[in-house]
């Protein structure tokens, strides 16, 4: 079910997206080594966890002083349980970039409000598909998070918490 036809439905009564991938774009360069099958499976065996997560966080987080150990030891622990590994590479080769053109046109259909929340220096997803996600998405609210990469209900949960509530608060 799309989210338009959801929220006539009233199924959903908001929508509040994070840094969201809403057009296409090229993955990361970890996800394209991911895709082929034998080479996903090599580098999920072959590289050290702990320099995966922190390779991958260090690219995420926009302020390296949000990385703390303990952040790095959670990551560590949901990415070494079983079948993650598998899980992760599976979804990099499921990444279609060229899926994203035809769910672009129906950004003007939805109804309901909409928050978008995105890290002014986020490099995974960049700050210009947000402007133009918030611009195609009839009445929507776009609040920038300033210093803060991919992550901001990490990095600056502070703030993303006060946007949140202010949108809830507001569309009750």
């Amino acid at each position: 079910i799309s989210a338009t036809a959801a929220g006539r439905a009233g199924l959903i009564g908001r929508l509040i997206l994070l840094d969201c991938t809403a057009y296409p774009q090229e993955p990361p360069l970890f996800f394209r080594l991911l895709r082929p099958p034998l080479m996903g499976r090599f580098l999920m065996a072959a590289v050290p966890l702990r320099l995966m997560v922190v390779a991958n966080l260090t690219f995420v987080y926009h302020d390296r002083r949000t990385m703390t150990e303990a952040r790095v030891k959670r990551y560590m622990t949901c990415f070494s349980r079983k079948g993650t590994a598998a899980a992760f590479a599976a979804t990099a080769r499921q990444l279609d970039p060229s899926a994203y053109a035809e769910f672009t046109a129906n950004y003007r259909a939805l109804t309901i409000p909409t928050l978008v929340i995105w890290g002014e220096n986020d490099r995974v997803v960049p700050l210009a598909h947000g402007r133009r996600l918030a611009a195609e998405v009839p009445g929507a609210r776009l609040v920038v998070i300033p210093s803060c990469g991919h992550n901001p209900h990490e990095e600056r949960a502070a703030e993303t918490f006060a946007a949140i509530s202010s949108f809830l608060a507001a569309t009750r």
